[in-house]
């Protein structure tokens, strides 16, 4: 929405501030009077702003300021001020108006202040949410002791989480540091994975991954103590690292991550912008970072199966209903992957089905975001990802299918498509594989992990039903058209015995006369 609420008597004036307004793009409501436009507050929500011309007519400025911000308190108010006394403006000011402007107004001068006002109630939202946040776990704080960590994945943070990506651009800020990343133990305990960084895009960090026997943020995780290093080059503790090279300068600090008393990850440090070392004082900040950034985290792992529980039933529910919404074979099936590869975020899905000739697979449709063909003859799944589903009955896939002897890169991959990356769960009715749902290509970049297969495993159910009940349509129309085809060839032939009765008839009695 961006709605503003313009109040002013004079004509002139009013049309003015509405041109200036609707020429950046903004809806605007005018309001001739302070009453008239307390009304239009009261009774319409979405303004963004409201501009009250101090000399109204009837209704003051001013108290037209106190009355809006009584019923619509978190509105920001610019005033048009014709009386630009000290007093009046302090008095506005203390009433709650954000800004103001002197009149006439001038475009520039108007659409600064409202830049202006907009930013600090944007800012002062994201703080309010913030605290609302930090109040919320220290509430929970004697919750947050049952929970396990061992249900946290790290894409799980590179994805969802916009608190820990804030609190690392706040420590990149404070500490005057370039590069701030975060890592977490996977569940072997035996590598560090990038989870979030302020200077990494989203899939370059998944496939980050460092040993806790090597370098900086090994040693943190594998000591659960804090380190600062002036010179890494010199520093043992910081041997076999992989990273180096992209760093400007040899000074770190990293410091654990713990929970429970456990160490669950690292925060680091890097590159300070006036090129100078790191201190123990800015290692303390980063140390206090790390304990806000340790409870976002426990936060996110508290919430992740009711939130994953909520989007899966949504998931499986929207699915349910596209596929109950027709009998058409190919509407169901054009439906069923088109709400699967939305759903999972995926550049294409494709439903195969068994072909009931040969038993081998044929893909009946691919749903994409780009052209793709589809390959119309059927095929024998062989050694590649559809073969292991058919074989096994269980899901499978590959994030390097370039690289991975398992696939089949024809065969599992639809003409036309990008190799990036391939995820496939069986359809299955009383057991026995029917057909496969596969998803492609990850729209973020990032590689299929456990999450989409527990998606992709929990809409199977459904989509093999409905497989089946398409094929039962499909079948009873044969049937009917076989039924119709057959009454009209008997017709056809009663037709024909009719005649050659009349033939008959016609020659019995010439042979009598």
């Amino acid at each position: 929405m961006n709605r503003i609420l313009v109040i002013e008597s004079e004509q002139l004036n009013r049309k003015a501030v509405r041109d200036i307004l609707k020429q950046k793009g903004f809806d605007v409501v005018p309001s001739r009077s302070g009453r008239e436009g307390i009304r239009t507050v009261r009774e319409a929500e979405g303004f963004i702003a409201v501009c009250i011309a101090d000399n109204l007519t009837g209704l003051s400025g001013l108290d037209t300021l106190i009355a809006i911000r009584k019923y619509r308190p978190h509105i920001p108010v610019i005033m048009l001020m014709k009386d630009t006394d000290r007093k009046n403006i302090l008095r506005a000011t203390r009433r709650g108006a954000s800004d103001f402007v002197h009149k006439p107004v001038k475009a520039t001068e108007l659409l600064l202040a409202l830049r202006n006002t907009l930013e600090k109630m944007q800012l002062s939202s994201k703080v309010d949410r913030q605290l609302e946040r930090l109040k919320l776990l220290e509430k929970s704080a004697g919750e947050l002791t049952s929970i396990d960590m061992g249900d946290l994945a790290p894409e799980d943070v590179i994805r969802e989480n916009e608190f820990l990506k804030k609190t690392l651009d706040l420590i990149a800020e404070v500490l005057e540091a370039k590069k701030v990343s975060l890592m977490l133990l996977d569940k072997s305990r035996d590598e560090l994975v990038m989870a979030q960084s302020n200077w990494m895009p989203a899939e370059t960090m998944v496939s980050i991954r460092q040993s806790i026997s090597k370098g900086v943020a090994g040693w943190v995780a594998s000591h659960g103590k804090p380190i600062l290093t002036e010179d890494a080059k010199s520093d043992k503790r910081t041997e076999g690292t992989d990273f180096a090279g992209q760093y400007d300068s040899q000074s770190f600090i990293c410091t654990p991550l713990f929970f429970k008393k456990k160490v669950i990850g690292t925060i680091s440090a890097n590159d300070k912008i006036d090129g100078e070392p790191f201190n123990e004082g800015e290692l303390t900040i980063l140390n206090t970072f790390a304990h806000q950034a340790s409870m976002a985290i426990a936060n996110l792992s508290m919430n992740r199966k009711i939130q994953r529980e909520h989007l899966k039933l949504t998931f499986v529910n929207d699915v349910a209903n596209g596929l109950i919404s027709s009998q058409d074979p190919e509407e169901i099936y054009r439906s069923l992957t088109e709400r699967t590869r939305l759903g999972l975020k995926a550049a294409a899905c494709g439903l195969l089905t068994l072909d009931s000739r040969d038993e081998g697979l044929r893909f009946e449709v691919v749903s994409s975001d780009t052209p793709v063909k589809k390959t119309e003859e059927a095929f024998e799944p062989g050694k590649g990802i559809f073969g292991k589903v058919m074989a096994e009955g269980i899901p499978a896939g590959s994030n390097e299918p370039k690289k991975d002897k398992n696939v089949d890169l024809k065969k599992d991959f639809p003409p036309g498509l990008k190799k990036i990356s391939v995820a496939a769960c069986p359809l299955k009715m009383r057991g026995k594989v029917i057909g496969i749902l596969a998803v492609y290509n990850k729209d973020d970049g990032l590689p299929f992990d456990n999450w989409d297969i527990e998606l992709l495993m929990s809409v199977a159910p459904q989509a093999a039903m409905a497989l089946k009940n398409a094929w039962l349509h499909q079948n009873l129309i044969d049937s009917i058209d076989e039924v119709v085809s057959t009454n009209r060839q008997l017709e056809d032939a009663n037709k024909d015995i009719r005649t050659k009765i009349k033939e008959l008839d016609r020659l019995k009695k010439k042979v009598s006369s």
